[in-house]
């Protein structure tokens, strides 16, 4: 049988579906409920249209109108459709024995975290020491206050790079939280430099991370993986955590194809 051109597949798209998956991937990426004026100008959609997509989207329990200003963002709903991908992902199969592997050495959490599609970092899988249970997926990360936020910050081309920090509320979540874009910049600037980035309570009071990147076979990064835990437990054993986690992530990336294996 002989495949369809392009043309042809375009062809059959419903516009509704279409346009009904814009709305969604709108919505997604907003940190605030949205009004229709402002979907309809965004997308070029008219209004009448936007209220039909939205209204349905509502029945199906994927929208939530507010009751208090009438504008519309995603539901619960997504969120939980959104926890079933982060494990299909192949950087998961390819890091989560290297993340057991640090999660039974010192006794502690591995998280693997990745860029989602609202610009921060989602968690797509977590190890915890084999007497202990796994979280579940789907938890999200500050880039510029997490340490898997900043080393993914750090290996993306400077275009992506500078276009996320623009757009980054810079928000204190603690004391040490980074809020200048300039002093993160110079962090940034020395993760490359050492290959792995901290977290010193600046997401979590006395919660310290140690985060180190993850690369495919074409030197993108793709994610990062941290080892988390009390200021006592990482600090107290740093100096190993940090040879292990590098050993650990530039193993993980040769497997899935990096070929520069002495970043």
């Amino acid at each position: 049988m002989e495949k369809k051109s392009q043309t042809e597949k375009k062809a059959i798209n419903i516009q509704s579906v279409e346009r009904a998956l814009n709305i969604l991937e709108f919505l997604s990426k907003m940190q605030n409920p949205v009004g229709v004026a402002e979907i309809s100008e965004v997308l070029g959609i008219n209004r009448t249209t936007i209220y039909g997509l939205l209204n349905t989207l509502i029945t199906s329990d994927y929208v939530i109108r507010s009751e208090v200003n009438g504008k519309y963002t995603i539901s619960g709903k997504m969120y939980s459709l959104s926890y079933t991908y982060p494990n299909r992902l192949p950087v998961v199969r390819f890091a989560m024995r290297y993340m057991q592997e640090l999660a039974n050495r010192y006794d502690i959490t591995v998280h693997l975290g990745a860029l989602s599609i609202r610009n921060d970092v989602l968690l797509v899988n977590a190890q915890f020491p084999s007497n202990m249970q796994n979280i579940r997926s789907g938890s999200i990360f500050p880039l510029h206050a997490s340490s898997m936020g900043k080393v993914i910050l750090s290996y993306l081309s400077e275009e992506k790079r500078e276009a996320l920090l623009e757009a980054c509320d810079m928000r204190a979540y603690t004391r040490y939280t980074i809020t200048d874009r300039d002093a993160l910049r110079g962090e940034l600037s020395a993760i490359r430099e050492q290959g792995y980035g901290r977290d010193m309570e600046e997401y979590i009071d006395g919660t310290s991370c140690v985060a180190f990147p993850i690369f495919n076979d074409k030197d993108e990064i793709v994610a990062a993986m941290s080892v988390s835990g009390t200021l006592e437990q990482i600090d107290s054993r740093l100096d190993a955590i940090i040879t292990d986690g590098l050993r650990c992530s530039k193993q993980c990336s040769a497997e899935m194809g990096w070929g520069v294996y002495n970043r």
